[in-house]
């Protein structure tokens, strides 16, 4: 506990950005799991299912994420 207090007293004055760090890796690993997501419907709905109607929703959905994805690093 001693080792905690001792760290604490440096990242205290730096615990808005040590927030602001830890929600972003959250947020963009959440992002990066969309991609398989998309791509499964993608596979399943299109190429199996045959609903060629919902083509260009999800290639744009894969295309907006993959952008917001690449933009970020």
């Amino acid at each position: 506990m001693k080792e905690l207090k001792w760290l604490w007293g440096y990242i205290k004055e730096h615990t808005l950005k040590l927030f602001f760090g830890i929600s972003m890796v959250i947020f963009f690993t959440a992002i990066s799991t969309l991609i398989p997501y998309i791509t499964g419907d993608i596979v399943d709905k299109i190429i199996v299912g045959g609903e060629k109607a919902l083509l260009n929703g999800l290639l744009i959905a894969l295309i907006v994420v993959t952008l917001g994805r690449t933009g970020s690093g």
